[in-house]
């Protein structure tokens, strides 16, 4: 007789489940017939709720926790004062308080963007290219989510122009490549008097500079674009007349104060403590402590430029060398919605990323994204496969939502009856009707104690078919509301 001894398949390791991504995070319902899975969180959340609605002690804290519990590296902007805590509690809940890493004020963490991306280790590193969208990516942010106004498209346009030239004279520089520095370039750079003045080149910080350069010039590419900035700044820019050379030089400084003074400063303009590449190297939990409610714009701007950062360095990098998935988590997304946005989400997916975007309704897109923003705005929400409708009554809201989730064919029962009462005539006819009236989105669970700390919501998944759980083609989850 021949024993054979049962062999039990060692647990498979958050690393081998990374790659397969039909792994479940959770699921919804009680019958786990439904899962979300890896697979479906790379292609994006999008929520939606009123305020108080249950949606950020929900189906974020939900979905978030998950993240969390499978290792994801983790980038959370904060809107609210509360969001700090909140986080750090749901990672104590699943054993990760060790890979919080707080970015604040009263914290020791800074990022100086800038000198990452000058001197970061992958290609593009430093070139002028990158460090001119950084400055295009800060006009954006401060023009649309700030809602400051800068100036006109041409003072944006002749800005960045500056910014580029002077990025390639400074670069061939020993003097650090600095916020302040390109400022000082640009301002001491000559007006048509001073560049035929003999002495200009040897008394200004402008002057100074090209010189150096032409000293340390190495290559033959350097040199042609030493010449390309030096022409613009000796021959284009210095014959502009004053008043147009002031308007682009007040556009330029409108930009560059904002780094100079206060917690933007010491935050993003002095040291580095953490890149972020630790989010998929050492699986860190960062969160931008930097709440809007309290910094207002300035906490815009912080956390959308270190935003910004890892964004672009995680469709840079290689899962083959570092699969760890990475949440991108943002709730009041309206405060933090950019340009750069609409192309990262369409790569994020290839790039093992996987975010949420959570707000009120629909409409707090439309005031940020401004003209043609309906349009921009279904674009942007367009990428995320999984939207989850939370109790509202904002009409434009609701009303996107019935429309996503369809309409079906219904039968209509209609009865006739004759004056006399006794003669009686049914009809049963098929129309077609909205398989969920926007109005059935203001009746939804909201937790609370009265609700048992329940919370509703409607889910639709692109590519889903019908959920196994009810058969349609849209899902009405509960979400227990979690306060210890």
């Amino acid at each position: 007789m021949c024993w054979f001894k049962k062999v039990i398949p060692p647990t498979p390791t958050w690393e081998q489940l990374w790659r397969d991504e039909d792994t479940p995070l959770f699921y919804f319902g009680r019958h786990q017939r439904d899962p979300f899975t890896i697979g479906d969180s790379f292609k994006h959340v999008f929520a939606v709720g009123a305020s108080g609605s249950g949606k950020t002690s929900g189906s974020i804290a939900t979905i978030g926790r998950a993240y969390l519990q499978a290792g994801h590296g983790a980038l959370i902007l904060c809107a609210k004062p509360d969001e700090r805590a909140l986080w750090e509690r749901y990672a104590k809940q699943v054993n990760r308080e060790r890979d919080v890493v707080v970015v604040s004020t009263d914290s020791s963490e800074r990022f100086n963007f800038l000198d990452y991306e000058l001197n970061r280790d992958s290609r593009g590193s430093g070139s002028v290219t990158s460090t001119v969208e950084l400055f295009s990516t800060i006009m954006d942010i401060i023009e649309n989510n700030t809602k400051e106004a800068l100036s006109e498209d041409f003072w944006d346009r002749t800005a960045l122009d500056l910014v580029r030239y002077a990025v390639i004279v400074l670069s061939q520089c020993h003097s650090p490549l600095t916020i302040e520095n390109i400022e000082r370039f640009v301002l001491s750079a000559p007006n048509e008097a001073e560049a035929n003045a003999p002495d200009w080149q040897n008394s200004t910080y402008a002057g100074q500079r090209l010189q150096e350069a032409y000293h340390n010039v190495s290559t033959a590419r350097n040199e042609r674009d030493l010449k390309v900035a030096y022409n613009y700044f000796m021959k284009k820019h210095a014959k502009l007349n004053d008043r147009t050379r002031s308007s682009i030089e007040i556009t330029l400084s409108s930009i560059v104060s904002k780094f100079l003074t206060g917690d933007t400063n010491e935050l993003l303009c002095t040291h580095t403590t953490f890149t972020p590449e630790v989010l998929w190297d050492e699986g860190k939990i960062i969160i931008l402590d930097i709440p809007i409610s309290d910094f207002n714009k300035e906490g815009i701007l912080i956390q959308g430029i270190i935003k910004h950062s890892v964004q672009r360095a995680l469709l840079r990098r290689s899962l083959k060398v570092s699969p760890r998935p990475v949440a991108l988590i943002q709730d009041e997304y309206q405060n933090f919605c950019s340009a750069f946005d609409y192309r990262f989400l369409s790569e994020a997916r290839s790039a093992g990323v996987a975010v949420i975007m959570a707000t009120q309704n629909i409409a707090n897109l439309y005031s940020i994204l401004g003209s043609g923003a309906r349009d921009q705005a279904n674009s942007l929400l367009g990428n995320a496969a999984t939207k989850i409708f939370h109790a509202n009554t904002d009409t434009t809201t609701n009303s996107y939502a019935s429309e996503l989730i369809g309409q079906e064919w219904q039968k209509m029962v209609s009865r006739s009856m004759k004056n006399d009462g006794k003669d009686a005539s049914t009809s049963i006819s098929r129309q077609i009707h909205a398989r969920v009236l926007p109005s059935n989105f203001q009746t939804l669970l909201q937790g609370g104690k009265k609700n048992d700390w329940w919370v509703e919501a409607m889910i639709v998944q692109t590519g889903k078919g019908k959920w196994q759980s009810t058969g349609k083609s849209y899902h009405t989850a509960r979400f227990k509301q979690e306060f210890e």
